[in-house]
């Protein structure tokens, strides 16, 4: 009796390696990494920072595509500050504001964003490589940007300063507001 329990249970257990063993195998090639790289690049009080990741075949392909999802992940945090920042100085400037002035400010808020994050320093550029299932290798590129808050703020504030009129606010409360909107935005702290 005891043995027949034996036999079944060593049965059960072999199965069930078995089983779990189906479907897992991995090429000899395909390494695993325990954390994404660069996953500690994090914005700080002085710095605004951003991640991207790309794939391809070709490892040059990879590190273009990891470098404009960071920098559109970086141009979009300071965006949202600015453009959250500017809709409050609108607002509180003018009673009526028409559309027109809406869609300049935004064309104006583009071409400034755009323009700042033409600073930005590399801090990250991981590769990892594996090989898919036809023998191909495929790059993945980490990627990770940042630009300084008072660089950033000075680069807007000489643009919004250069392209409107009635921008009278001083540089020390458009650097504070700024800073204050880039805090309020980062819910991810990347």
């Amino acid at each position: 009796m005891k043995t027949k329990k034996i036999v079944w249970l060593t049965a059960g257990l072999l199965c069930v390696t078995m089983l779990s063993a189906c479907g897992t195998s991995r090429s000899a090639e395909e390494t695993e990494i325990a954390s994404q790289p660069c996953s500690d690049c994090f914005s700080t009080k002085d710095l605004i920072r951003a991640r991207g990741m790309g794939e391809s075949r070709n490892q040059q392909m990879a590190l273009e595509k990891a470098r404009n999802n960071a920098l559109s992940a970086l141009g979009s945090k300071i965006r949202v500050s600015v453009e959250s920042m500017m809709e409050n100085y609108s607002i509180s400037r003018t009673e009526n504001e028409n559309e027109e002035y809406k869609s300049r400010d935004e064309q104006i808020t583009r071409r400034i964003v755009d323009e700042t994050i033409q600073g930005y320093r590399t801090i990250c550029e991981k590769y990892t490589v594996r090989t898919d299932k036809n023998g191909t290798k495929i790059y993945k590129c980490y990627y990770a940007v940042e630009i300084g808050k008072e660089d950033a703020s000075s680069a807007i504030y000489q643009g919004l300063s250069s392209q409107t009129t009635n921008l009278d606010m001083d540089y020390e409360k458009f650097r504070m507001k700024f800073q204050q909107e880039l805090s309020s935005h980062e819910n991810d702290k990347q």
